[in-house]
């Protein structure tokens, strides 16, 4: 299928590679949490010995696995590596035609500056039209988390890219890419998910709304 119809085996790949990241990090998400909720709940007895702590306070159950995050996230990828897949495939072979170390230093910095600014603001919105948030939750959460995420994809983007341009064989780049892509994805799926803190950004942020806010607005 993939040889056949490369840009849905392509799709069917990253958005799996999605899924998957996200349950991974999940998992670590939830034992992070328990490992958290249990240095509290200790804290709390050695401070207040006569404190009663039911077993089902927030100090003492775990987060529970989300499967509809796991739907959102993977299906909020798929515009953006259907884009993506055109933009390594034919835009940016056109615009960086060479291979010679400042092409690859060409290709790297366009790569890591134009793709990261409206693919992670694509995935905020996308996952606030899934998530049924209105446009102020949308901005509050580009407000708290877009310049952080924009600066870690870059962070990584670049000496891994380099990596990848200058030293894999291109027999071996698929399974460089894909090895990278899935710990990424574990990483972002920590920075996309995360709550709007800031109290003022959270009041800002509103309530669930419409799926459809995001494209209204």
């Amino acid at each position: 299928v993939a040889a056949m119809h490369p840009v849905f085996g392509t799709l069917g790949l990253l958005t799996a590679l999605h899924g998957a990241g996200d349950c991974v990090c999940q998992y670590i998400e939830i034992h992070f949490f328990k490992a958290k909720a249990r240095k509290k709940l200790l804290k709390r007895q050695r401070t207040n010995k006569d404190a009663v702590i039911p077993y089902d306070s927030k100090y003492a159950v775990p987060k529970k696995y989300d499967l509809q995050r796991t739907v959102n996230y993977s299906l909020a990828g798929i515009p953006i590596h259907i884009i993506a897949y055109y933009w390594y495939v034919n835009w940016l072979p056109d615009l960086v035609p060479g291979h010679s170390w400042w092409d690859v230093m060409l290709e790297d910095t366009l790569d890591n500056t134009v793709t990261p600014a409206w693919s992670i603001a694509l995935m905020f919105g996308a996952m606030g039209i899934l998530e049924k948030k209105d446009w102020s939750g949308f901005k509050a959460k580009m407000k708290q988390d877009y310049t952080k995420t924009l600066l870690t994809s870059a962070g990584i983007g670049f000496p891994v890219q380099i990596i990848q341009f200058a030293f894999i064989s291109p027999q071996v780049q698929p399974v460089y890419v894909g090895a990278i892509s899935f710990l990424c994805s574990i990483l972002f799926s920590y920075l996309i998910n995360k709550k709007v803190k800031n109290k003022k950004l959270k009041d800002k942020a509103g309530t669930p709304n419409s799926g459809m806010a995001l494209c209204r607005s």
